[in-house]
């Protein structure tokens, strides 16, 4: 059965009583029965002769004559969610046009739309308003495990849809981050694939780069995608909806905005929360702190000091400054200092497993030979201020 035939049914089905109009939304009815639910939303007491106003007696004749022949199947089939169905479906096959049209003519699309309403379709259920009943909020969680286990033992895992952004001062290892990131979660989800937009070098030198520094890596070459060649956005978008991806990491935010200014950075974090969102993957941005920040190197890195900060706060799900210090050259001792160098994740901003979406604190890691796979100094959180008996070491 298709839309018109759906519709004429589920019009049968009111006008005989056993549904009500107000299970359903008139646009989800085929002509001309968009107008009789139309009128019954605005008098539910209605009469057949006021529906002939509106509504050709055929078409009312029809629509009687469909529900009346279903032999039973009126009650036990949830006829409005097939409507719904198939209206959904009608819709997504007029897009469909569109868009081919457009692709013809060379034009530019917005491909995740169309992503995610294919999606929606492909778990039974519909676009839009959903009963909240009907929610399985109880099994739902915001943070999942990435396989990293500093970060899921201290900061309790990593954004499941949402945006992780990640900023630090030029030289940190902020790229090699990512790429333990990814070489974690890879590890972790066997089944799963990522990819990785570098947008300040060509993919085989951040591939020669990360796996020199990760050589394990190499084990999960076949789910990793990279590409070099992304300069916008949209670019990132129209790959990942065609592509099959599951985690999605970009090496550098910036290089994405042309106008560097409020205006030009809301934009591109309004599409990569839109892309999580909707295609309901992790995405993980680099960032990079403001001018001033930049070279201020005798103090830790603030949630204020990403570049932009307002729209980077306000995007973030996790929100995490990368930092490399010790004692000789930081005045701050917002966290414990050392000797030696050190590296600090700082945990600013966090939506899910803290109250009040507050940054929970810092991850310390030890010195190791290997860039970011420190263990974590005494396996606890660092929270500002609390340096207590663990803290900053005398020189000698």
């Amino acid at each position: 059965m298709d839309w018109k035939d759906v519709s004429t049914i589920n019009a049968g089905l009111i006008l005989t009583g056993k549904r009500s109009p107000l299970e359903y939304k008139d646009t989800d009815f085929f002509p001309p029965y968009d107008d009789m639910v139309a009128i019954y939303h605005k008098n539910p007491d209605a009469a057949k002769e006021d529906l002939v106003l509106k509504v050709h007696p055929d078409a009312i004749q029809a629509a009687l004559y469909a529900a009346k022949n279903l032999n039973g199947m009126g009650e036990a089939a949830d006829w409005p969610a097939v409507l719904r169905k198939q209206a959904n479906l009608f819709r997504l096959g007029k897009q469909l046009r569109r868009a081919g049209e457009k692709l013809e003519r060379g034009d530019d699309i917005d491909l995740l739309p169309i992503s995610g309403e294919m999606q929606a379709l492909s778990e039974s259920r519909q676009t839009g308003l959903i009963k909240a009943e009907d929610i399985d909020y109880e099994s739902f969680v915001p943070l999942e495990r990435s396989g990293w286990k500093v970060i899921d033992d201290i900061f309790g895992g990593t954004p499941k849809y949402g945006i992780q952004i990640v900023y630090g001062r030029t030289g940190v290892g902020k790229s090699f981050w990512l790429s333990k990131r990814v070489k974690e979660w890879l590890k972790l989800y066997k089944n799963k694939t990522a990819a990785i937009y570098t947008l300040e070098m060509p993919e085989d030198e951040y591939l020669q780069r990360s796996i020199n520094m990760y050589p394990e890596l190499n084990s999960y070459l076949d789910r990793l995608y990279i590409s070099g060649m992304a300069t916008r956005v949209e670019d990132i978008i129209a790959e990942c909806t065609t592509t099959k991806i599951d985690f999605v990491g970009i090496d550098f935010v910036d290089h994405l905005v042309n106008d560097e200014s409020p205006a030009g950075y809301s934009r591109i974090y309004k599409q990569l929360v839109r892309l999580g969102r909707l295609l309901r993957i992790p995405v993980t941005v680099l960032a990079q702190p403001n001018r001033a920040a930049m070279y201020n190197n005798d103090r830790f890195l603030r949630m204020h000091d990403i570049a932009w900060s307002s729209m980077a706060e306000n995007s973030a799900w996790q929100l995490i400054a990368l930092q490399k210090a010790n004692e000789l050259d930081m005045e701050d001792e917002t966290f414990p200092l050392f000797d030696e160098d050190h590296y600090y994740m700082i945990n600013w901003k966090q939506r899910g497993g803290w109250p009040a979406q507050q940054g929970p604190g810092a991850i310390i890691l030890e010195s190791s030979k290997t860039l970011w796979e420190g263990e974590a100094y005494k396996n606890r959180l660092w929270r500002p201020g609390s340096v207590g008996r663990f803290g900053r070491k005398k020189k000698k």
